[in-house]
């Protein structure tokens, strides 16, 4: 934590914006509508300043807090199986800071590092919002929000009650006016933020993801299909992701760490304290799948294969697909079972010309089919659950060795 960011422009505008609508609210809309020593002015004094304290409770929260450092100890080797070989680590290495990045991290150009599950740098907060404060960050705009729309609904009703005194006095209805034109932009504003973000957290999508995410949702709209982000795993379980699981906790501005995450620490903890660390180094549990780029390197493949009289095995997929995205770590971790005998390749059929597809027969995704001799085999067509693809794909292996 670091009480610096809060020494801002930005983030004192903030407090001062909240300083000043929390004494209007109270001591110009409440006292000239019911006034504060009435039963009712008191309860609504009360719940504003419930309100305030929540807003003032949360920004300090998204402010002090780090949004996610990735540790100084991370290795994709042990924490990732998806990265087991040198090219696949290269790739997730960060250009700028030059550390190991894993997924959902993105190097922040201000802060100057990278910063887990990255959502955006707020320059409201002086901070990243990330994995560790984004919560906070939610519940702030959410309070921020409901007291806003709040002050202004006790604005109308003060308005409505002293109209005639107001028309009177021309400054004091000059600031009445200029405050509900502040209010009701500012509840517009928040309104549409919190909107925003209701929306990826539904998806379970930041919103640097969300703009990565247009091209992949362009091309499944071009080929007919449904786009689903890669990392939404239903509507309730994308809430209590970020929330947390007690429903109770929903609204409480406190970081909720999911349990997945303490399980992996924790295993990571026990491998190095075993010495197992070599052990998984030198037996990858997962190979990376070439990618294909084109027809002219898929001939490549296909010759080098034949010289070696070796098999190969061709994925054929689409980055938009669903459930080509749920099986291709399954297939990597098959691969290694049939490393180095055996070489798994992946070919996005977007990416490539169509004359190759049509070569291959693909008609479905995915679909993985095993070449020798530059001629097609057998294939698996997915589409059913991971595990029982990778083992018809696992059996039409061992069918191709008998044979």
């Amino acid at each position: 934590m670091s009480c610096r960011r809060f020494f801002s422009i930005p983030v004192l505008s903030v407090i001062l914006v909240m300083g000043f609508v929390y004494y209007v609210t109270l001591f110009v809309f409440i006292d000239d509508w019911v006034g504060l020593q009435s039963s009712a002015g008191k309860l609504n004094a009360l719940l504003f300043s419930f309100l305030a304290s929540l807003c003032l409770f949360s920004l300090s929260i998204c402010v002090l807090v780090d949004p996610g450092r990735v540790p100084a100890s991370y290795d994709p080797d042990v924490e990732d199986s998806g990265w087991s070989n040198s090219n696949a680590t290269e790739t997730r290495k960060c250009d700028k800071c030059f550390a190991y990045k894993p997924l959902r991290t993105h190097h922040c150009r201000v802060c100057r590092r990278c910063v887990l599950k990255m959502d955006h740098h707020c320059l409201w907060i002086n901070n990243c919002v990330g994995y560790a404060n984004y919560k906070a960050f939610f519940i702030l705009v959410f309070y921020a929000t409901v007291a806003s729309i709040y002050s202004t609904v006790l604005l109308v009703c003060c308005a409505f009650k002293n109209g005639d005194s107001y028309a009177g006095n021309v400054p004091l209805k000059t600031f009445i006016i200029s405050c509900g034109i502040f209010m009701i932009g500012l509840s517009i504003t928040l309104g549409t933020l919190l909107c925003w973000h209701i929306y990826l957290i539904a998806h379970n999508m930041t919103t640097i993801e969300h703009y990565d995410s247009k091209r992949a949702s362009w091309l499944a709209r071009k080929s007919g299909q449904s786009f689903r982000h890669q990392f939404d795993i239903g509507v309730y379980k994308n809430i209590t992701s970020v929330l947390g699981p007690n429903m109770i906790k929903w609204l409480c501005p406190t970081f909720t760490r999911n349990p997945e995450d303490a399980e992996r620490i924790r295993a990571v903890d026990a491998l190095k304290q075993d010495g197992g660390l070599q052990e998984l180094d030198d037996s990858p549990v997962s190979v990376e799948l070439g990618p294909i780029c084109g027809e002219s390197h898929f001939d490549q493949v296909m010759e080098e294969a034949q010289k070696l009289g070796e098999s190969v095995v061709i994925v054929w997929m689409a980055a938009w697909c669903r459930k080509c995205i749920y099986l291709k770590p399954k297939l990597e971790k098959l691969a290694a079972e049939f490393y180095p005998r055996l070489r798994f390749y992946h070919v996005d059929v977007n990416a490539v010309p169509y004359r190759l597809v049509s070569r291959a027969g693909v008609t479905k995704m995915p679909t993985i089919q095993l070449w020798r001799d530059g001629q097609k085999q057998a294939e698996v067509i997915g589409g059913h659950k991971a595990h029982l693809v990778v083992n018809e794909v696992r059996e039409m292996i061992e069918n191709d060795s008998i044979s």
